[in-house]
């Protein structure tokens, strides 16, 4: 009777353990997921690793045994320490509830820009060429003039070196009382007083600027030298540069058109509240 009793009892555990390794199997089969490992009853399937190689554009099939082993065992590591994480209630803190809203509030602004960019498309060789042809003075050299400034405190004498200037005479300044003239030597326009800068642009060698009254008294600009402007080649680097201050240009003008888009509907701020 004992021995009937038994053998009943060990029957029905292996109908109960055929069962419940069906029922797993079965469970494996329907969700279509493998198994990769058990970590205190938490399961860590092949799909989860797998996916994590997609996302950084790894591809897992390539690795040998011994890379893959490094990094399964570390991916493991890793879901080992957020199981524990998870056991102490870490999850459920102030400071876990607000890193995650950040990290989401942050992740959807990435991905929204991440679309734009994409909506951008390819800057055209058209478009760095127009670019380069409004924006020369940026890409050049600027034009250099070799200065003499003359000064004096009298009108007459500013008037006199002004005649013999006009009449191909500089060398006959030589002399004349109450007069200073200095050389400058190489000046660029944007390095003179904001005053002097409208009578530098049409000024040509062996010629001056007009008697100008200025905090020194009488003032002549009388230039002898000029190294024109030289523009830079728009070579392969430029163009990048280029492309990639037009390519930002159209993103913030998308960016932009969203906001005002935005605004436009429905947009307070109560900065009160703040006080």
């Amino acid at each position: 009777m004992k021995y009937r009793l038994f053998e009943l009892i060990i029957i029905c555990f292996f109908l109960y353990n055929c069962s419940y390794n069906k029922k797993i199997q079965n469970n494996i089969n329907k969700n279509n997921r493998k198994i990769l490992a058990i970590v205190d009853n938490h399961n860590i399937y092949v799909d989860e690793i797998k996916e994590e190689f997609n996302y950084n554009n790894i591809d897992f099939n390539k690795l040998d045994k011994s890379d893959k082993k490094k990094i399964i065992d570390k991916y493991i590591r890793v879901r080992s320490l957020e199981i524990i994480a998870k056991k102490n209630n870490i999850n459920k803190s102030d400071t876990f509830i607000l890193e995650i809203k950040r990290f989401k509030t942050q992740t959807l602004i990435d991905l929204l820009v991440a679309n734009i960019m994409n909506s951008i498309g390819h800057v055209t060789e058209k478009e760095i060429l127009n670019f380069y042809n409004r924006n020369i003075d940026k890409y050049s050299a600027p034009k250099k003039y070799f200065i003499k400034n003359i000064v004096t405190s009298d009108s007459k004498v500013a008037e006199k070196v002004f005649g013999l200037i006009q009449q191909n005479k500089f060398k006959d300044l030589k002399g004349i009382n109450n007069l200073k003239i200095i050389d400058l030597g190489q000046i660029e326009i944007d390095f003179l007083d904001d005053y002097l800068k409208p009578y530098l642009k049409n000024l040509k060698v062996n010629n001056s600027t007009p008697i100008i009254k200025s905090y020194l008294g009488y003032q002549i600009l009388y230039c002898y030298k000029i190294i024109p402007q030289k523009k830079e080649n728009l070579t392969l680097k430029l163009k990048k540069k280029i492309n990639q201050i037009i390519f930002l240009k159209k993103y913030y003008k998308k960016i932009n058109a969203l906001l005002k888009k935005l605004k436009s509907k429905n947009f307070k701020v109560y900065y009160n509240m703040l006080e």
